[in-house]
């Protein structure tokens, strides 16, 4: 993920997206293996924070709602249903 944050503090228009989709990702595989979840948490609060920003300039509308389902999966799997069932409303 550093490399990631390096380039996007150096350069956040080009490479700010490809930091949300890693951490998008770092976060999904843990909320997959339902391991390290809230490392996994807090990278996919900030990858839904980044993509929100990213949203008024760049939208990525798919990547941004992977980013919020992801966030909705570890929320479910550290029983944080309320907040679960608040977002995968705003995606429906």
């Amino acid at each position: 993920m550093g490399i990631h944050r390096q380039l996007a503090e150096t350069s956040p228009t080009g490479h700010l997206p490809d930091l949300a989709m890693a951490l998008g990702a770092f976060a999904h595989v843990r909320a997959a293996g339902g391991v390290e979840l809230t490392e996994g948490l807090a990278a996919a609060e900030e990858a839904v924070a980044i993509f929100a920003r990213l949203g008024r300039q760049q939208p990525r509308g798919n990547d941004a709602r992977f980013a919020l389902a992801t966030l909705a999966l570890i929320l479910d799997r550290l029983g944080r249903t309320g907040e679960a069932a608040t977002i995968r409303r705003q995606l429906a």
